[in-house]
């Protein structure tokens, strides 16, 4: 459990910080990068174990989830302080969707969907609006990153069958049954990387690839994707997306510390 949070944290962070490098045009742009990176922990965190706490059944600790709703009160604080407005709207936006999400929406998988394709939207354009207020320079990656997080979720609720069906969710693998939603999740998946092939940047260099790899990988799992082989198809995907993302971050810091 504690490692699948870490990991999910891990990949809900890389995408404000994808969204941040991509805009990133000087050195001293770089250097404040660590507050966009505090700032958005914290809320990530705090969505987290929001999360956990209204889980039919959770018990989590008051120390803990006190501590967890005085942290986005921390992050707005210090980002409206420093003049990133529209960054702490994308943060306050953020927390609404993932709320709404874990309070009404996570059980049934139409809303489901919905909200998973606006965490991703959403996590993107944080990380761009501490660099920019130009929405419509943002939008094609947002989106993007938006239907991939939306694949990623289908994924993952195959995964969570059991554990949703005793929670008296409808979620799409409960609903269809969990290997078919599995397999449905290359639909959310593809359409991301056709958007990403049509408007062609750097970004595409490093996902396209990553895209072949997860085509190939769940050819190999397709016709039987047991709960075990989707804990070994998701980890292989773990490994090639942060690769993917870990390699354009630090390509994107270097082609900006060079110059």
């Amino acid at each position: 459990m504690v490692r699948n949070r870490m990991a999910e944290l891990v990949f809900a962070g890389g995408m404000p910080i994808t969204g941040y490098v991509i805009f990133a045009d000087d050195l001293s742009q770089l250097y404040k990068i660590w507050i966009m990176l505090v700032t958005t922990s914290m809320v990530g965190w705090h969505i987290l174990v929001v999360n956990d706490a209204v889980f039919p059944g959770s018990s989590v600790p008051r120390t803990k989830l006190g501590f967890a709703i005085l942290l986005p009160v921390l992050s707005l604080a210090t980002t409206l302080y420093l003049g990133y407005q529209l960054a702490a709207v994308g943060l306050i936006l953020m927390m609404v969707n993932w709320h709404i999400y874990a309070v009404y929406f996570k059980g049934f998988y139409a809303t489901a969907l919905l909200c998973n394709f606006l965490g991703g939207l959403l996590h993107f354009e944080v990380g761009a609006l501490f660099l920019t207020d130009d929405l419509r320079a943002t939008l094609s990656c947002a989106l993007f990153f938006g239907l991939l997080m939306t694949g990623g979720s289908m994924h993952h609720d195959a995964l969570d069958y059991e554990e949703d069906k005793a929670a008296d969710y409808i979620t799409g693998a409960v609903r269809f049954g969990q290997r078919k939603w599995w397999r449905l999740g290359i639909i959310p998946m593809t359409a991301a990387n056709l958007l990403l092939a049509v408007q062609w940047s750097v970004l595409s260099w490093f996902f396209l690839p990553a895209f072949t790899f997860y085509v190939v990988l769940y050819g190999v799992y397709f016709t039987e994707p047991t709960t075990e082989r989707q804990l070994q198809f998701r980890f292989a995907c773990r490994v090639i997306y942060g690769l993917a993302g870990g390699s354009f971050i630090c390509f994107r810091l270097a082609e900006v510390i060079g110059g």
